[in-house]
């Protein structure tokens, strides 16, 4: 799959796979349209699990709540509105489901180059397809970063770049140790020295 849609009410993203990059889409009634094209060289291959939510109608509920026992408890009180409480409640009922709706769980996806994240809801439009998705992600992500600065070592390119990029797939994870160790040997076999014997290490 190489499209993901997720839509809730006044909220919609989409995200697409493309060759070598991941395309992201949100729409927010009310709000300018956002899209965003994420390169793979800029994405982790690390998620992690994220709630979001509004602690002010919580905490608004939970004071209305409050008021609303204060106000039944004193429900006799001549000097009191005996219906008040209702009214609390209606209102602490109602921002206490404003909270619930607000609340969402979703995947983070880092981004490399700086601390921003890619946010995917987890069970939109459900689990299965959302993991499957974020594996296709990571799949298309590695694939693309070995074909373009890994499998191919050629001996009239600068020696230092080429060390780089194995270095930096290391780093990102886009290749095992072994896999860079390999590779390491193959680029100095081609370039017949060890670059280690003139203070450039690993």
């Amino acid at each position: 799959m190489q499209t993901l849609k997720q839509k809730k009410i006044f909220h919609e993203r989409e995200f697409k796979i493309l060759g070598s990059k991941l395309l992201y889409k949100e729409k927010i009634i009310g709000k300018s349209d956002f899209e965003a094209i994420i390169s793979f060289e800029d994405l982790s291959i690390y998620k992690a699990s994220h709630e979001n939510s509004s602690m002010f109608f919580a905490i608004a509920s939970c004071i209305s709540m409050f008021l609303a026992f204060i106000g039944f408890l004193s429900r006799n009180d001549k000097d009191t509105d005996p219906d008040v409480w209702i009214v609390f409640t209606a209102i602490g009922i109602i921002l206490l489901l404003i909270f619930l709706f607000k609340k969402e769980k979703s995947w983070r996806i880092g981004l490399l180059s700086n601390n921003t994240n890619v946010f995917i809801y987890k069970k939109i439009p459900n689990e299965e397809i959302v993991n499957n998705f974020i594996e296709n992600i990571f799949s298309a992500r590695n694939k693309y970063l070995r074909e373009n600065y890994y499998m191919i070592l050629d001996k009239n390119l600068n020696y230092e770049d080429q060390f780089k990029n194995l270095k930096w797939l290391k780093h990102i994870e886009a290749i095992s140790k072994e896999e860079f160790d390999e590779k390491y040997k193959e680029l100095k076999t081609i370039f017949n020295y060890d670059k280690k014997s003139i203070g450039f290490e690993r």
